[in-house]
């Protein structure tokens, strides 16, 4: 459960991340993080 602490940190640096103009980058770290929590998920 810990990786969802995990998902929700890397959402909130994806938006922080947006604001400065690295969107490219930016949609990768925030595919990932929401990847790694959907498949977290579905172990449990």
């Amino acid at each position: 459960m810990k990786n969802k602490g995990i998902a929700i940190l890397l959402f909130a640096i994806l938006l922080q991340m947006c604001s400065s103009g690295m969107e490219l980058l930016t949609l990768a770290v925030g595919a990932v993080g929401l990847l790694v929590a959907i498949i977290d998920d579905k172990k449990d």
